[in-house]
């Protein structure tokens, strides 16, 4: 049995009483006495007093309650909590027989709930709310769901019922609905195409498949818009790395092959991609030739003959989804994201070799006891060097994955957006009520670069073959497959009341902005907009030139935004299609002239040390208070069109 040290509501002690020193926040120790219990024969010591800060877990939430004038009694089997003493520091006690539980409010607010068991009121602290909790999610399947970055439940159960990793306990939940609201918004995808066969691998390394996914927008806090895959096709073992252009693909590439020169003595025989820019080079094609190593790339128009890519790319996605939804993380945070759901994927089975790819990769089996739910309130030792003697020794910060490096955790500040690095951590996880999750939806967004030449087979990418019941036999190379599951959908009741209409994304063209519930505030965006070009007198209107190139334009929609997400203001920007421009008639610069950080942050500092004052100032569409040398000549904008003058075309003045 656990050792516990409850707190009990007293309705009889005059004082506050705590048997540990661990409990207390102060504690002066002069003070010293004799209390008297109630049977007027028992008797202990009191060998101080203090303030103790208790963690109180209201409605799942952690409410502090301050306990003053404690008295520290070693002897004392159980603490105790004076109702008396609570009321005359201001609080009212509520005792509800109905609901066997007392309440302690204070200014309409419950700070405290204390439960009857068996005949006395019993403190619900967060200490012991979380070692329940955490109990439950040590053997419940759905917590490890969570923890395995909303993996399938199949795919879990496997792990733990063919012994694949160690230190993993699972149970069938009390909960029998498996309806996964972050599944739902993260994984739906289009009805399924035919499964066809795929050719096996031997060994490690004998094919390697690799994709770029991309551009994934917002970009991460280092600017990098996309993610290569490289995944061996004997193990289904993926690496995963972030890129800020397309073109740092061969780069990475080098670093693999080099990376398993090191680790295996031998390089990748075949490497299997699309017909990218990125694939397709002098640069990579040299390198491929000097190594021995053979380059397939799909036919023109083909994706699908690279499926296991395509496949591997919409998988990770999907939990990137799920994952950031869960956490209620920002969307810039997906790179983060994406390497967990790799590190998860690495250590999930599949029937294709019915063992976890890390098992066939590293030839051991993946422990997963230091797995945490993504998105975790983690709380990092703050080192003795680094903190002053009255200093917190722990900093909140936000798990969101697993170092490569070393054997320790990623933890992510959100007010400076940088990731920390640090094995000694604590998790605190609250439950959530698997039925009613409150979720702010995120959404990665990834547009399709074509520049190869060929379709994307769904541009959210495509699963994996990690076991979702929809993989049956060994992952095809010639085409994406999709379940033939029937799908039974999720009882219509369930979204009663639950309808939240969310636009995350901007739209990208007129039509689009005006075909949206919140059109007006784009209509009147570009009203003001129009309204401050005429103001600048950035135009004239003329009769449209015989001999010179007219432009066009179009509107650019932006919203801006609160640091949790919500839309301070709607922005529409007009800007001419400047590529059709020709050079020596229509510029003949191709810069503009802009001051340094560098420079800036030089003045700040020199202004600083002299003592000096700065003022700066904002100039509204500073670009429009120059006159332009040349003449240009562009179309009305799309939707403004003066209709007494539709024939002709506007002069840039600005």
């Amino acid at each position: 049995k656990e050792k516990s040290n409850p707190w009990i509501v007293d309705s009889g002690a005059t004082s506050h009483m705590a048997n540990s020193k661990e409990l207390f926040t102060t504690l002066d120790e002069t003070i010293k006495g004799i209390v008297r219990f109630a049977d007027k024969e028992g008797s202990a010591k009191v060998l101080g007093s203090g303030l103790v800060s208790l963690n109180c877990a209201v409605n799942n939430k952690v409410v502090k309650l301050q306990a003053q004038n404690v008295l520290y009694v070693p002897k004392l089997a159980s603490n105790l909590l004076s109702v008396k003493q609570l009321v005359k520091d201001g609080y009212d006690v509520k005792f509800c027989s109905e609901k066997g539980q007392c309440e302690i409010i204070k200014e309409g607010h419950i700070h405290a709930t204390a439960r009857l068991s068996p005949e006395l009121y019993e403190l619900r602290t967060h200490e012991a709310f979380t070692t329940v909790q955490l109990k439950h999610k040590a053997f419940c399947e759905h917590w490890w769901h969570e923890r395995f970055g909303h993996r399938d439940i199949t795919a879990i159960k496997l792990l733990a019922k063919k012994n694949m990793v160690t230190d993993m306990k699972i149970e069938e939940c009390e909960i029998s609905n498996n309806f996964c609201e972050c599944c739902v918004k993260g994984k739906q995808t289009r009805k399924p195409f035919p499964k066809h066969a795929g050719k096996n691998s031997t060994e490690i390394l004998q094919l390697v498949h690799t994709d770029v996914c991309g551009p994934i927008n917002p970009p991460t806090p280092r600017n990098k818009k996309y993610a290569l895959t490289i995944i061996d096709d004997y193990s289904r073992y993926t690496h995963v790395y972030l890129l800020e252009r397309k073109s740092e693909a061969a780069v990475k590439i080098k670093e693999f092959v080099q990376m398993t020169k090191t680790a295996f003595g031998k390089k990748p025989k075949i490497i299997r991609s699309d017909r990218g820019l990125e694939y397709v080079n002098t640069e990579l094609t040299s390198f491929m030739k000097k190594e021995g190593i053979q380059a397939q790339h799909t036919a023109p128009y083909t994706p699908e003959q690279n499926g296991i890519a395509e496949r591997k790319n919409r998988s990770l996605i999907e939990m990137v989804r799920c994952m950031l939804i869960s956490a209620n993380l920002d969307r810039k945070y997906w790179g983060e994201a994406i390497h967990t759901a790799n590190y998860l994927q690495n250590r999930l089975p599949s029937r294709v070799i019915d063992k976890t790819p890390f098992e066939q990769w590293h030839c051991k089996r993946p422990s997963v006891k230091d797995l945490q739910a993504f998105g975790a309130r983690a709380f990092m030792h703050i080192p003795k060097e680094k903190r002053l003697k009255l200093d917190n020794k722990s900093e909140e910060l936000i798990f969101v994955g697993y170092s490569e490096e070393s054997k320790a955790y990623r933890l992510l500040d959100t007010k400076t957006s940088k990731i920390r690095i640090s094995r000694d951590v604590i998790f605190a996880e609250i439950a959530k009520d698997s039925k009613d999750c409150s979720i702010s939806e995120s959404e990665v967004i990834i547009t399709q670069d074509n520049s190869n030449g060929s379709e994307n087979i769904n541009a959210e990418c495509q699963d994996q073959e990690s076991i979702n019941n929809d993989h049956q036999e060994r992952a095809p190379e010639n085409e994406v497959r999709r379940s033939e599951r029937v799908n039974k959908g999720v009882p219509p009741d369930y979204y009663m009341g639950k309808v939240n209409l969310a636009i995350h994304e901007d739209p990208t063209t007129r039509q689009e902005a005006l075909s949206r519930p919140d059109k007006d505030s784009w209509i009147s965006a570009m009203n003001d907009e129009i309204a401050s070009l005429e103001s600048n007198e950035t135009w004239t209107l003329v009769d449209r030139p015989k001999d010179r190139n007219v432009i066009k334009s179009k509107w650019v929609f932006k919203s801006k935004r609160n640091p949790d997400g919500t839309v301070i203001r709607h922005k529409a920007r007009l800007v001419a299609r400047g590529f059709s421009q020709k050079f020596g008639s229509d510029y003949d610069e191709v810069f503009a002239p802009v001051v340094r950080h560098q420079t800036l942050l030089t003045l700040l500092s020199i202004a600083g040390m002299k003592g000096m004052h700065t003022h700066h100032y904002d100039a509204k569409t500073a670009f429009l208070n120059s006159t332009l040398k040349e003449e240009l000549f562009m179309e009305q904008p799309e939707g403004y069109k003066n209709q007494q003058y539709d024939h002709k075309v506007c002069k840039l003045e600005k």
